[in-house]
């Protein structure tokens, strides 16, 4: 997107604001303190519109990869499809537009109370949560002074969607501060790489500097889904909040009709949330594993819910019915990644690209990065020493392998190519392993006993 079109899209959007603020909804484009349009996750089943099939490379970014399965435009403006284990994207539709996220912003927030918190803790609501509390958006009717536990809360906050919920936690991890919480989010946002991402509040209200990208999101999830309890909050359909200080228990019921209402339901769901406000329309990130493999799906911006739960079940066909997961060997070949691959596509038609990552626990790290076309199939990061052995190993047992050279490390390998050329011994790597030591010291002494030898039989000669 050019920055005149973005432009041209903030000040769409901050107009849609002032609208609504002047019909009389409360708006926080500009004061994060008052809670603006309301906020559900609801589902409006809609005629189903005919849509382009498929898409030209232009709308779905991702058709104009060679070899790549073709597929169909959604209802959302911008979408994103990616393997949850090798991080590929399958789908690009936007997915780097900056979009407002609404509710689906509670997956970060999520993520940071399972990374911080303790889930026993006992959090009070203060003054600044409860400014969310209010009628026509999703909130819990909070009151200041009114305590939780913080697995409860988190519970409360992904399937009901309460705001006043979310910018409490939010202000309990913060250590009281909703203010340092933010910065937390949009720490976290850039540790995922997440490059077109700033949040503002903890839970997707708009603002004119609270924006994302689907891809973006869909790395956010990816990061929430490596915790079982994100995923089991996420996988339940209702759940009983017991009775507080103040109020008595209430039970809260999922949004996410993939999840629960037969119309929509997806095989193999594991979860999701939804967000949305009459600015950023309605925003959908889910989960589902069949058959070992997990796909995550992030559309922004559909007309309504239906709308939304149609592009993700269309998104979820064409990704495990066009794609596979195959391990593919990488160092010396004793090691191997994962990536994913059209059902047409071979291993052997990727390339390996090889940089030094960042040292972990003092130990020398490498990021591998699969390519196919042009286009990140997956990616692994290993130990450097380890990476560096399979290398030994293979040429230790002088077996053909598909070791990687010494100037290929710094290039990327290609597969099929390393598999075909094995790999050369010579003494240098003989002498780095104990049996290749003493072969080559056994050589040394047969070579100087001959050469004794044919110096004693000229010395005879001489003497003759």
């Amino acid at each position: 997107m050019s920055d005149m079109q973005r432009i041209k899209k903030r000040a769409a959007a901050l107009a849609m604001t002032m609208t609504l603020a002047v019909s009389g909804i409360p708006s926080c484009a500009f004061a994060a303190a008052t809670p603006a349009a309301a906020q559900t996750g609801a589902v409006t089943p809609s005629p189903t519109p005919t849509l382009a099939s498929p898409a030209d490379a232009a709308t779905v970014a991702t058709n104009g990869i060679e070899g790549w399965p073709k597929a169909d435009d959604i209802y959302s403006t911008v979408g994103c499809l990616m393997d949850a284990d090798t991080g590929a994207v399958l789908y690009d539709k936007g997915m780097n537009q900056q979009m407002f996220p609404a509710s689906t912003t509670k997956v970060m927030t999520c993520l940071l109370a399972l990374e911080y918190g303790k889930l026993d803790d006992t959090v009070t609501v203060t003054q600044t949560g409860v400014n969310y509390a209010v009628s026509g958006s999703s909130n819990l009717n909070t009151q200041v002074g009114e305590q939780f536990k913080l697995e409860d809360m988190l519970y409360a906050m992904m399937l009901k969607s309460a705001n006043d919920i979310a910018t409490t936690i939010g202000e309990h991890i913060g250590g009281g501060s909703i203010d340092k919480f933010v910065a937390m989010m949009n720490d976290k946002a850039r540790e995922l790489g997440c490059t077109n991402t700033h949040f503002a509040n903890a839970c997707g209200m708009p603002d004119d500097q609270h924006y994302t990208t689907a891809h973006d999101m869909a790395l956010i999830g990816r990061a929430a889904l490596q915790y079982p309890l994100f995923c089991t909050i996420i996988h339940t359909p209702s759940y009983t909040i017991p009775a507080t200080n103040m109020t008595a228990q209430r039970t809260v019921t999922t949004h996410n009709a993939l999840l629960i209402d037969p119309n929509y339901m997806v095989d193999g769901i594991i979860g999701g949330k939804t967000g949305y406000t009459d600015a950023a329309r309605s925003c959908l990130i889910s989960f589902v594993e069949r058959e070992g493999r997990t796909l995550i799906c992030m559309t922004m911006h559909a007309q309504d819910g239906g709308y939304a739960c149609l592009d993700h079940k269309a998104l979820y066909t064409y990704g495990f019915g066009s794609f596979t997961n195959e391990a593919i060997p990488v160092g010396g070949g004793t090691s191997t990644m994962t990536v994913t691959l059209p059902q047409t596509a071979a291993a052997a038609d990727c390339t390996v690209d090889v940089k030094d990552a960042e040292a972990e626990d003092g130990e020398e790290q490498v990021a591998l990065t699969a390519m196919y076309e042009g286009q990140a199939v997956g990616e692994t990061v290993m130990a450097k020493a380890a990476y560096e052995k399979t290398g030994e190993a293979a040429s230790t047992e002088e077996e053909p392998a598909s070791g990687m050279s010494e100037a290929s490390e710094s290039t990327g390998t290609n597969v099929s190519e390393n598999r075909k050329s094995g790999v050369t011994m010579d003494f240098r790597r003989l002498a780095e392993t104990k049996s290749g030591l003493a072969i080559l010291i056994f050589g040394i002494l047969v070579l100087a006993g001959i050469a004794a030898i044919v110096i004693t039989l000229i010395v005879r000669r001489r003497r003759r």
